[in-house]
C-alpha cells in the first residue's frame, strides 16, 4: 500500500484524474522559509506597577495607543479620592495612637515606681508578721497560758485568805467568850466575803479552765490561720504585683509594635498614592502591553487600560519606545525552519506598505530550545534605506533562502509516492510508454518540488496526477 506525501492530489485512480509528464532536467532549485514575525525594540522603557497595600488604580483617563509623549508627561490619571480619604483618616487615627502610647507609657513608668512601692510594702508587712506571729509562739501564748493558770490560782489564794480570817476571827471571838452585836456584824460580813469567794473563786477556775482548753487553743489556731493568710498573701503579692507590670509593659510593647505597623502602612500607602502618578518614563511613542520574546503581548492591557477599570500589577502595562525605525524583527517560528537557520544569513525584509520592494535582514539570534509554545524564537535585523519606515509593533514577513543547488534535479512534488516502508518513489515512463514503479533518493523541498539525489537521470520522463 502506498500513500502520496502532503503536497500529492488523491489517488490517481479517481476517473477525474490528469495524467501529465514530466521531463527530468537540471536547473537552479531553492528552498525558502518566509518568517512572519513583529518589528520590536530593545530600548523600550517599560512601566509596571508593584503597589505593597492599596491596589485599587482605577483609571479616570489615560493616553491611547500610539500617542507621543515627553520624559514625566502623565499618561495615566487614577481615581484618588478613596486613597486620599483614608490617608487623611490614618493621618488623625496616628495622632490619637500617638496620645494614646503616650499616655500607655507615662502609666508603665508610674507603675514601675509603684510596683517597686507595693513590693517594699508588702515585703515590711510580712516580715512584721513574722515576727508578730514568732513572739506570739515564743512568748505571746506561753506567757498567756501561766498568765491564766496564774490567775486560777490567784483566786484559790484569796478565797484561802478569806476562809483563814473567817476561822481567825471565830477563834478570836469564841476565846472572849462574848459576841457583841458589833462583832457579830463583822463575822457575818466575813462569812459573806467567804461565800463570794467561793463563788468568784469557782467562776474563775471555770473562766481559766475554758481559756486553757478552748480559748488559747483557738487563739493560736486563728493565729496560725492569720499567719498562712499573710505568708499566702505574700507569695500572691509577689507574682500578682510584678505581673501586673510584665503585663502593663507587654500592652506597652504591643501598642508600639502596632504604632509601628501603622506607621510601615501609611508609608506605604503613601508610596502607593505616589505611584499613581503614572508618568512617561523616556520621550517616544506610547504603546500599550509589552515587547517579550517574539511577540507583542498587548492583549491584556488593551482590555485593562480603559476608564473604570484596574492598572494591571506586577507585569508591563505600557512601554514608551524611541521615535524611530524599529531596531530589530521578532518571531517564533516551527522546528523545521529553525533548524535551517542561522546566525549572520541574510534574508529579504518585506513591508506591508511596500509590498513591491524588499530590504534586508538578518539573523541576529536563534534560540537553543523551544519556547512554552513549542516554537523557537528567532530575532532578525531590519536594515531599511531611503525613507522608508518600520514602526515598533508593525507585521512584517521575511524570506530567506535556506538552501540553494545549482544543476539541481527536481520533479514536481505531486508525482512522488510514499511508500508503507518509507521509501519513495515515481512512476517512470518506458519507451513503450508504460508506466514503471521507481524508487528514488529525495533530497530538500520547496513548497512545490522535490529534490531527487538519485534513481533518476536528466532526460527521463515520469507520469503523475497534475489535478
Amino acid at each position: 500500500m502506498t500513500t502520496r506525501i502532503s503536497l500529492l492530489a488523491t489517488a490517481l485512480c479517481f476517473s477525474s484524474a490528469v495524467a501529465e509528464d514530466y521531463e527530468l532536467k537540471k536547473e537552479l532549485f531553492e528552498q525558502t522559509l518566509r518568517i512572519q514575525g513583529v518589528a520590536t525594540t530593545d530600548k523600550g522603557a517599560e512601566l509596571i506597577i508593584a503597589p505593597k497595600i492599596w491596589d485599587d488604580f482605577i483609571i479616570d483617563k489615560v493616553l491611547p495607543q500610539g500617542s507621543k509623549v515627553a520624559k514625566g508627561d502623565q499618561i495615566i490619571w487614577i481615581d484618588t479620592e478613596k486613597v486620599d480619604e483614608y490617608i487623611l483618616d490614618q493621618e488623625l487615627e496616628r495622632k490619637f495612637d500617638a496620645i494614646n502610647l503616650q499616655n500607655a507609657q507615662q502609666e508603665l513608668a508610674e507603675l514601675k515606681l509603684k510596683t517597686e512601692r507595693d513590693m517594699m510594702l508588702e515585703k515590711r508587712n510580712f516580715e512584721r508578721e513574722q515576727e508578730n506571729y514568732k513572739y506570739f509562739r515564743e512568748i505571746g501564748l506561753p506567757q498567756s497560758i501561766a498568765a491564766k493558770k496564774l490567775e486560777g490560782e490567784k483566786s484559790k489564794w484569796y478565797l484561802s485568805y478569806t476562809q483563814e480570817e473567817l476561822t481567825q476571827l471565830l477563834k478570836m471571838y469564841e476565846a472572849d467568850g462574848l459576841t457583841e452585836e458589833t462583832e457579830e456584824i463583822i463575822v457575818q460580813r466575813s462569812q459573806n466575803s467567804v461565800k463570794a469567794g467561793e463563788f468568784s473563786n469557782e467562776q474563775k477556775q471555770n473562766e481559766v479552765k475554758f481559756s486553757l482548753e478552748k480559748g488559747l487553743p483557738r487563739q493560736k489556731l486563728d493565729r496560725e490561720l492569720k499567719h498562712e493568710e499573710a505568708k499566702s498573701a505574700w507569695e500572691f503579692a509577689q507574682l500578682k504585683i510584678p505581673r501586673a507590670l510584665e503585663s502593663k509593659e507587654l500592652e506597652v510593647t504591643k501598642l508600639v509594635r502596632e504604632d509601628k505597623k501603622k506607621a510601615d502602612k501609611l508609608v506605604e500607602v503613601k508610596a502607593d498614592r505616589a505611584a499613581m502618578e503614572i508618568k512617561s518614563p523616556a520621550d517616544g511613542v506610547l504603546y500599550y502591553g509589552e515587547f517579550k520574546g517574539s511577540s507583542w503581548k498587548r492583549e491584556l492591557a488593551q482590555k485593562s487600560l480603559i476608564r473604570g477599570s484596574k492598572v494591571p500589577q506586577n507585569r508591563v502595562f505600557m512601554t514608551v519606545v524611541p521615535e524611530g525605525n524599529a531596531t530589530q524583527i521578532a518571531a517564533s517560528v516551527d522546528t523545521f525552519a529553525a533548524t535551517r537557520l542561522t546566525k549572520g544569513q541574510d534574508g529579504r525584509l518585506k513591508l506591508t506598505a511596500s509590498p513591491w520592494k524588499s530590504f534586508k535582514s538578518s539573523v541576529t539570534s536563534v534560540a537553543g530550545a523551544p519556547n512554552l509554545q513549542g516554537k523557537w524564537d528567532v530575532t532578525l535585523s531590519a536594515t531599511l534605506v531611503g525613507k522608508q519606515k518600520l514602526a515598533v509593533g508593525e507585521s512584517v514577513k521575511v524570506d530567506f533562502v535556506s538552501y540553494r543547488k545549482e544543476n539541481a534535479l527536481s520533479i514536481p512534488a505531486k508525482a512522488v509516492t510514499q511508500n508503507s516502508d518509507g521509501s519513495f518513489s515515481v512512476n517512470l515512463k518506458m519507451a513503450d510508454d508504460k508506466e514503471k514503479k521507481t524508487t528514488i533518493t529525495v533530497g530538500e523541498s520547496n513548497s512545490s518540488r522535490v529534490e531527487v539525489l538519485s534513481g533518476l537521470s536528466e532526460g527521463q520522463v515520469i507520469i503523475y496526477d497534475a489535478k
